[in-house]
């Protein structure tokens, strides 16, 4: 399964893994897309990004799409 280590393990750049509301993401990809610059993403990358998704795109439809093409799987306790 995937855990916060595994997380925490890809926390660059070239290989930016996300946990967001209990889902991991694989958003290396998405870095040099993301509308809002590749910051907001890099921030990400290693963390449980939860509060910062929610706090920015909450129940946007097309946010939550986007991210969902970059499913990896559910996070493991």
């Amino acid at each position: 399964g995937y855990t916060m280590e595994k997380v925490k393990a890809n926390n660059s750049a070239a290989s930016c893994w996300s946990a967001i509301n209990g889902s991991v993401y694989d958003l290396t990809k998405w870095i040099n897309s993301h509308p809002g610059g590749s910051g907001a993403i890099r921030s990400l990358c290693g963390t449980d990004g939860t509060s910062a998704y929610n706090g920015m795109h909450g129940n946007q439809g097309k946010p939550q799409s986007r991210l969902a093409s970059y499913l990896l799987g559910p996070l493991s306790k």
